[in-house]
């Protein structure tokens, strides 16, 4: 499993994910782990920076040497507008 799940960040904004194996005896083991991203960047150890658009991408965690892997929905949204200037300030 990867950790947090699913994820909503603004654009730029960044997460670290972990996984973890789960066994049929119910115990827990934390493998390497290879990284991908569809959208934004991910590092080696797992910190994501989302790119500057919004949109559904998802992050790919594979076991290294293993054939497990999982996956995160991650959502970019769209920043809000915090401020609208008219120019010129008055009508002449």
């Amino acid at each position: 499993d990867i950790t947090p799940s699913p994820v909503t960040l603004a654009p730029s904004q960044s997460t670290t994910f972990s996984g973890v194996l789960t066994w049929d005896d119910g115990t827990q083991s934390s493998p390497g782990i290879s990284w991908t991203a569809t959208g934004g960047s991910i590092s080696s150890a797992g910190v994501y920076r989302a790119g500057s658009v919004a949109g559904n991408y998802r992050v790919i965690g594979k076991v290294i040497g293993g054939k497990r892997a999982d996956t995160v929905a991650v959502t970019v949204a769209a920043s809000p507008i915090v401020a609208v200037t008219v120019t010129p300030t008055a009508a002449k």
